[in-house]
C-alpha cells in the first residue's frame, strides 16, 4: 500500500520512479536533520567534523550516514537497541533535580548575593532528592547563565564550589565565548542572569549492564533483499542483524536488521561493532 500510495501521489506525477520518488522524500527528511545537527554545532562555533555522529532511535540509523555525509562527518556510531535508546536512558541514568534562580547582577554586585543565592539553590535541589537518593553518593554541580550587558543570550558557564569568585566566571565566560562565537569583548562589563544548583543521584553503577550479553546470546542471521542506493540503483543487499557482524567488519552496500531499526550501511562505507556493542560505520568520501 505505500509503495502504491507513493506511486499515485508522488512518482506519477512527477513523471519519476518509484524508487526515486521514495529517495528524494528520504533527501527531504536528511536535509532537515542536517539543519538541526547545525543548529547544535556549525550555528555554535563548533566543526561537525571534529565528532561522532550518534544515531539512535527507529530512524537514526536509517539516515545516519546521508547526515554524516552532508556534514563531512566520518564515523556513524549505532547504540545497542537504538528504538529504545531514549528508554533505556531513563532506567539507566542518574536521578537528578535542578533549580533555577533569576537574577540580574553586574560583575562588581555580585559577591554576596551569588553566594546567597547559590546556597538557597543547592538546599532546594538536595530537599528535592529527599528520599530518592537512599545510601546513594549525591553531589551538587553549580552553573551560572552569563552574558556580556546589552546582550539577548547567554552562555551557561560552570562555577566552582565555595565562595563564588566573579573575576574567574567572568573569564570563562570570556573563553566560552569565544570558543562558541569567535569573538570576545574582553572590556565589556559582563552580567549574571541566573545561577543553576544540580543535586545529581550518582546510581548509574549499580545499574549497568553488558549489551553482549543479548547481542551474543542471539543467532547470527544472514540474507540478502533488494534496496535502492543512488550509487547503485535497485541492487541485491546483504543483510545480517548485530550477532552476525561480531565476526568481522562489512562494506556496504549492507542492511543490518534489528527488532526496532534498520542500520543501513550504504555502498563506500564499512560497518563494524566495537567493545560496546555499538555498530560503527566508516563513512566514505
Amino acid at each position: 500500500r505505500a509503495v502504491e500510495a507513493l506511486e499515485r501521489v508522488v512518482a506519477r506525477p512527477l513523471g519519476r520512479p518509484v524508487e526515486e520518488a521514495a529517495h528524494g522524500i528520504l533527501e527531504l527528511g536528511v536535509s532537515t536533520m542536517t539543519r538541526a545537527v547545525k543548529a547544535v554545532t556549525t550555528y555554535r562555533g563548533r566543526d561537525p567534523r571534529d565528532f561522532a555522529l550518534c544515531a539512535f532511535g527507529g530512524n537514526g540509523p536509517v539516515t545516519g550516514v546521508a547526515i554524516a555525509r552532508a556534514l563531512g562527518i566520518r564515523q556513524v556510531v549505532v547504540p545497542p537497541s537504538p528504538g529504545v535508546f531514549s528508554a533505556l536512558g531513563l532506567l539507566f541514568s542518574d536521578g537528578e533535580r535542578e533549580v533555577v534562580r533569576t537574577l540580574l547582577l553586574r560583575g562588581g554586585e555580585a559577591d554576596g548575593a551569588l553566594d546567597a543565592a547559590f546556597a538557597e539553590a543547592e538546599a532546594e535541589a538536595l530537599a528535592g532528592l529527599h528520599g530518592a537518593a537512599g545510601d546513594a553518593d549525591v553531589r551538587v554541580s553549580r552553573l551560572a547563565d552569563v552574558r556580556y550587558a546589552g546582550q539577548a543570550y547567554e552562555l551557561a558557564v560552570p562555577v566552582a564550589a565555595g565562595p563564588v569568585d566573579v573575576g574567574a566566571v567572568a573569564r570563562d565566560f570570556a573563553d566560552e565565548h569565544v570558543r562558541t562565537y569567535g569573538h570576545g569583548s574582553p572590556d565589556d562589563p559582563v552580567e549574571i542572569v541566573a545561577i543553576r544548583a544540580v543535586a545529581r543521584v550518582e546510581r548509574a553503577a549499580a545499574r549497568r549492564y553488558d549489551p553482549f550479553a543479548s547481542i551474543r546470546a542471539a543467532t547470527p542471521e544472514e540474507g540478502a533483499r533488494l534496496a535502492w542506493f543512488e550509487a547503485t540503483g535497485l541492487v541485491e543487499t546483504p543483510t545480517c542483524n548485530r550477532t552476525a557482524l561480531l565476526a568481522d567488519e562489512r562494506p556496504g552496500p549492507l542492511l543490518v536488521d534489528e527488532a526496532d531499526s534498520t542500520c543501513v550501511v550504504p555502498p563506500g562505507c564499512v560497518a563494524r561493532v566495537d567493545g560496546f556493542g555499538n555498530i560503527e560505520v566508516d563513512v566514505g568520501a
